[in-house]
């Protein structure tokens, strides 16, 4: 899986370069959009409005310990450029994504060693 995001430098926006991360759990969910509720005569209705692919991703403390890529996260977390990309296939093609999380970065130390971060987060599709 390959990360960018974007930034804004005065008024000119650019992608960050991507970073490639491979030791993480992905699990792509879809979620609905839906307009339900019930006619006069009471029939119920579901009518489909959206769907949208949700990724959750962990990245495990084997990959965050270089610190390059944990830098990467926290740019990644904290971009000021309110867009963000993901890819499953080396950038063949890619997904704008918007990061659900918002406050702290939600990083995890495994047995409170600050040297094994572990990140969890939520991207959705735009």
């Amino acid at each position: 899986m390959d990360l960018k995001y974007g930034i804004y430098t005065g008024n000119n926006f650019a992608w960050s370069s991507g970073q490639n991360f491979r030791e993480l759990d992905l699990k792509i969910v879809p979620e609905t959009e839906r307009i339900q509720g019930r006619t006069l005569r009471s029939k119920e209705y579901s009518h489909f409005i959206s769907k949208k692919d949700v990724f959750k991703i962990t990245i495990s403390a084997d990959e965050l310990y270089n610190t390059t890529k944990y830098n990467f996260i926290k740019s990644f977390y904290a971009a000021n450029g309110g867009r963000w990309q993901i890819s499953l296939d080396s950038w063949a093609s890619s997904t704008e994504v918007v990061l659900k999380e918002a406050g702290e970065m939600p990083v995890e130390f495994i047995d409170n060693v600050s040297g094994l971060p572990e990140i969890s987060f939520t991207l959705i599709e735009k």
